[in-house]
């Protein structure tokens, strides 16, 4: 939800963002506007809240650790769209 908010937010403010006749402007549009921004807040708020009263520094780098093999998992889901792209 965050990286995706970010993107959003970042391409509809962004100038030289062109929506007309852009294939992913819904995408754009839904991921930046104000619906999914709200979200992202409170997913982040969400977050921080759970991080305060459950991770403790003894408990960090499991959470790290999960937190990396998620990242990769998701970058290697995208990347094999890309390979098998024709």
């Amino acid at each position: 939800v965050l990286g995706y908010a970010e993107i959003g937010r970042t391409l509809l403010a962004d100038p030289e963002t062109r929506l007309e006749g852009n294939p992913y402007r819904r995408w754009i549009e839904e991921y930046g506007g104000a619906d999914f921004q709200r979200l992202a807040r409170e997913s982040s708020d969400h977050l921080d809240r759970l991080a305060r009263a459950r991770l403790t520094e003894a408990r960090f780098p499991e959470v790290a650790r999960t937190f990396a093999q998620a990242t990769r998992l998701e970058a290697q889901f995208w990347q094999m769209g890309l390979t098998l792209a024709p």
